[in-house]
């Protein structure tokens, strides 16, 4: 603007220059042109201005981590006149984590058009997003002058991990009656007797109860109830850590695997979330059923005293299987603990895009065996 503000004095001064030794009619007509031509750009850039609207929309709520969410910002010229240039500020800001990136886009507007601009955003961390679109400023056809309007519209989505897949075993797959046949893990649970039916097994007769009936009678068993399992995680990431948000991120994917394994175990699992105030879920039968708890948990940041967690923790009672937390804390009452920090004795570290792995193969070994 200041190049093109010098060069249109320039032009003014020379015509100036025309009129006072020639004063022909042209030069007036010219001098007078160049004087206010000005305006009539200053009218239109903010003419514009105020009447640009501008609004921010995403394709998706909630994305997963790595995955794109297409942001389309549409900014419509309601008036007759061109807008040469508007420049706008973009924001995208992970309110969990206080992390977030500003750039700055341009575009140009035809009359009475509304322009869109589709933006790809690629979250690096889990958490919410929330993406404003700031200030715009508009200018003339020639950048000679600009107006700048406030603007504060926003949208958000949350951005959750990855369930993660049980890890393929080397156990090979049997078919038929050896398939019922072999041996489990559980042992079925004598519920009682019950009459004859086409069908039964000759071998689940009770032969010695069924000489006391007219038929004969069978044995019937079922799966005994699992026990249930509770699982821990402290909502917490103490201050000062290198990397708040791989941090964070591990400790999902870790809950997530664990969730997941007590599921696919068959497990009735339940969830403990500590931060300020405790939550727990409802039974699980699958990972992705914590999902849209995760989704009203990652609203707010996490909190910085673990060691309140985990008081919380201990207060709700529960005999804890597994707990996730941050780090910083120590003598956690589960029997297997998980941290994304390195330094308590007897801790298994995570790292992110490892920790489901390495879930697995703990729990795995502890309970004696894999998948």
């Amino acid at each position: 603007m200041w190049v093109t503000k010098f060069f249109y004095l320039l032009l003014a001064g020379i015509a100036y220059l025309f009129f006072c030794l020639y004063l022909p009619q042209f030069s007036a007509y010219l001098l007078l042109s160049i004087l206010l031509l000005p305006l009539g750009f200053f009218l239109a850039a903010h003419l514009c201005g105020r009447k640009l609207q501008a609004e921010i929309s995403l394709s998706e709520r909630e994305t997963h981590l790595q995955e794109s969410c297409c942001c389309t910002v549409s900014l419509k010229n309601p008036t007759w006149l061109p807008i040469g240039t508007v420049t706008f500020f973009l924001s995208v800001e992970n309110t969990t984590l206080h992390l977030g990136n500003q750039q700055e886009m341009q575009t140009s507007i035809a009359p009475r058009d509304t322009m869109q601009l589709e933006i790809p955003l690629v979250p690096s961390h889990c958490g919410q997003v929330r993406v404003t679109l700031h200030q715009c400023r508009i200018y003339d056809g020639i950048h000679l002058f600009s107006h700048r309007k406030r603007l504060n519209t926003s949208a958000v989505f949350t951005v959750l991990p990855g369930v993660p897949a049980p890890p393929v075993t080397d156990a090979g797959t049997q078919h038929g009656d050896a398939t019922v046949m072999q041996p489990t893990t559980e042992p079925e649970e004598f519920l009682g007797v019950r009459d004859y039916r086409s069908g039964d097994r000759m071998r689940t007769i009770h032969w010695k109860l069924s000489s006391r009936f007219p038929e004969p009678v069978v044995r019937e068993y079922g799966i005994p109830q699992k026990a249930p399992v509770a699982v821990g995680f402290l909502y917490a990431l103490p201050d000062g850590m290198q990397d708040p948000g791989s941090s964070l991120d591990a400790m999902l994917e870790a809950l997530l695997a664990a969730v997941s394994y007590f599921c696919e175990n068959g497990d009735c699992v339940t969830v403990i979330l500590c931060r300020v105030d405790q939550r727990r879920s409802e039974t699980l039968t699958a990972a992705n059923d914590l999902l849209p708890m995760l989704e009203t948990l990652l609203e707010s940041p996490p909190d910085t005293d673990a060691a309140g967690c985990l008081s919380i923790l201990e207060e709700s009672g529960d005999k804890i299987t597994c707990c996730i937390c941050g780090g910083g804390v120590r003598d956690i009452p589960a029997e297997t603990v998980f941290t994304a920090a390195a330094g308590v004795p007897g801790q298994t570290t995570i790292a992110a895009g490892t920790a489901a792995k390495t879930v697995y193969q703990k729990l795995s070994d502890t309970e004696g065996g894999a998948l």
